[in-house]
């Protein structure tokens, strides 16, 4: 029976799938009952035609025609997504397999199978509805939770900068690292939600790779002393010293590895390394390795430790904390950048990250993008600047009045857009912060209006959004709306306080007389004097003794650990390690203005390289060296002991 052909056409027409045979000239051979009754026609009719592409629409025939054909010609299978539309008018989604068909006579045709897959369209319709809910909810909720938390985190800074009791400083330094700790967990859910919804972009800028790293240090040093580790950056010499690329998510990458190799190491060392693994024809790959001596990571959860929300053990999450996101990121950063990221570890032994990432040469075209330093205090300007500000939450309008009235700023405020577009046509103003999300209209609406208005003032006032949004389109829109620049929230003073610089040209200064201290000269065996320049670094601590305090020690311990190094590299004349030593130091010695020491340092440098020193030379510099070093010690200890007195 089963060799009866019209048991066999039978069984065919009793499928759903739509089944027919087409010649190598076009013309249908068979087709069974499901198809006949999609395409509205009767069985005998639809044969006949000498040609028939169905179900082809005119501007398709040729494609058909083609894709057949190398069916026949090379027997390999296709499958194609098809729309077709049925006898009622509606559109029915298949898929298609097209395969090669040998007839009892030998003739090759194409045997075409199509199954529907309107479910499946169904689902995936639905699929992408949720997530479109979901993401529309992660920025919902990352605006609501940014709010409170922008007055969390301010309030708590003012308080700490206004003399607290030693049991209210206690209470508070609480408060400030879990507020900014939940932030941090907070952001990691966001960031991998913009991930998995593929809206994650990159930028490409020129950016210094060393003076990166340096900074990606010392944000982290305070953390590596207070726990008594060692964190060592090495940087090769191979590394470039501009590349192009996107300095933001190498930082993130970074923050997380280094962040991590913190936490989990309780005594030894953390070091980050950098180095060119390959020279390309388009710019570099550039292997970072994070390396710690912590408590390691389990052979069993190495497969597993970059899966989301997993932790070596649920043991970590207790005493560690995390939301088991922080290296899913790194991955799926480091991947979308055509990069990779591998692990090593012993338990008990320690852990290795390696993270291997393409960089472009720098763009002939582009400036190299500074870092900014962060400033920090309570910096009062000389020019009063008059400033608006848009928002309706009262605590946000507390905060930035108590922020922008510390630094001598006269505040206006607006409850919403209407109260703004008033106060702006009545007043004369330096800059309007904006918020975006608003009772009545908009941010994005009140920026358009101001910008509409006739006078040339309203089309050049600088206005900044403080948004709680971190979303692509957000930052899009904000820049179309006609807005200058954006601040996120929780609020950062120290960024908060560069844009208002940048785009009010308010000059560097400070009200209040203030002695000079930066520190006389020191001769090199040249005879230049090697000065001390405190001026910079002042402002950079403005107001924050403690923290003023806190980094000059941490200066004079890394003068002292680099004069060792060095004093041994110039023992051994080796001059690859005082290369590195003199790199290290580099940051250090142009924070304090230290122009001539930089400029010996390379001179001695210079000699060890040529080899080019007589005897005893070695002997003379080191004596120099120490010289410099002693003094450099001497003035930074005069410097902390006279803070006691401002």
């Amino acid at each position: 029976m089963k060799s009866d052909p019209a048991f066999c056409l039978s069984l065919l027409d009793s499928v759903p799938d739509l089944i027919f045979v087409r010649s190598y000239e076009g013309r249908m051979l068979y087709c069974n009952r499901a198809l006949a009754g999609v395409a509205g026609i009767n069985i005998d009719e639809f044969l006949e035609p000498a040609f028939n592409m169905w179900p082809a629409a005119e501007d398709q025939k040729v494609f058909y025609r083609e894709l057949e054909s190398r069916v026949i010609e090379t027997g390999e299978e296709v499958v194609i997504e098809e729309q077709i539309i049925d006898t009622a008018g509606q559109i029915r989604f298949y898929l298609t397999r097209k395969r090669a068909f040998t007839d009892p006579a030998g003739a090759v045709h194409v045997l075409s199978v199509s199954t529907n897959i309107d479910r499946i369209k169904g689902y995936q319709k639905e699929m992408q509805r949720v997530l479109q809910m979901r993401n529309d909810f992660f920025s919902s909720l990352s605006h609501e939770i940014r709010t409170p938390m922008n007055a969390i985190i301010g309030m708590t800074e003012l308080l700490l900068k206004r003399s607290p009791r030693k049991d209210q400083l206690k209470l508070l330094q609480t408060l400030g690292f879990s507020s900014r700790n939940l932030l941090h967990l907070i952001n990691e859910i966001l960031d991998f939600s913009k991930m998995e919804a593929g809206k994650i972009e990159f930028e490409k800028i020129n950016f210094s790779l060393p003076e990166l790293l340096d900074h990606i240090r010392g944000s982290h040093l305070p953390r590596a002393d207070s726990h008594g580790l060692k964190l060592e950056l090495i940087t090769e010499d191979n590394c470039p010293e501009v590349v192009n690329g996107d300095p933001v998510r190498l930082t993130q990458i970074l923050n997380n590895l280094l962040g991590n190799a913190l936490k989990f190491t309780v005594e030894g060392f953390v070091r980050l390394e950098a180095g060119v693994l390959e020279k390309t024809a388009e710019g570099y790959i550039i292997r970072f390795q994070v390396a710690d001596s912590g408590i390691g990571i389990p052979a069993t959860q190495l497969e597993s430790i970059f899966d989301p929300f997993q932790q070596a053990s649920p043991s970590t999450t207790r005493l560690y904390g995390g939301t088991g996101l922080g290296l899913a990121i790194v991955r799926n950063i480091a991947e979308l950048q055509s990069g990779k990221v591998t692990v090593e570890s012993m338990e008990g032994r320690g852990t290795r990250f390696t993270v291997d990432l393409p960089f472009a040469l720098p763009d002939p075209g582009q400036p190299v993008r500074q870092q900014q330093l962060q400033v920090s205090g309570e910096t009062r300007w000389k020019k009063r600047l008059r400033v608006l500000y848009v928002e309706d939450v009262s605590t946000n309008q507390f905060l930035i009045a108590e922020i922008l009235g510390g630094w001598g700023v006269d505040v206006m405020m607006a409850g919403d857009g209407y109260q703004a577009l008033e106060l702006i046509q009545r007043e004369q103003l330096d800059l309007v912060l904006m918020d975006i999300q608003m009772p009545g209209i908009s941010g994005y609406e009140t920026t358009r209006r101001i910008r509409s208005l006739e006078r040339e003032y309203f089309r050049n006032v600088p206005i900044i959004a403080l948004t709680a949004s971190t979303s692509e389109d957000t930052r899009h829109e904000i820049f179309r709306c006609g807005m200058q620049d954006y601040v996120t929230k929780p609020i950062n003073m120290d960024e908060l306080r560069t844009k208002i610089i940048e785009y009010t040209n308010i000059p560097e200064e400070r009200t209040g007389s203030e002695e000079d201290l930066s520190a006389g000269p020191v001769l090199t065996d040249s005879g230049a004097p090697t000065a001390i320049d405190f001026a910079s670094v002042d402002r950079l601590f403005t107001g924050n003794r403690s923290r003023y305090d806190e980094f000059l020690r941490l200066s004079i311990d890394e003068f002292k650990a680099n004069h060792e190094k060095l004093k041994e590299c110039l023992k051994e004349r080796d001059p690859a390690t005082f290369r590195q030593v003199r790199h290290r130091m580099k940051s250090l010695i142009s924070t304090f203005g230290m122009k001539e020491l930089s400029e010996y340092l390379d001179q001695v440098k210079e000699r060890l390289e040529l080899g080019t020193a007589a005897a005893g030379d070695e002997r003379e510099a080191s004596i120099t060296l120490a010289l410099h070093i002693e003094y450099i010690i001497d003035v930074l200890e005069h410097k902390i002991a006279s803070l006691k007195w401002q």
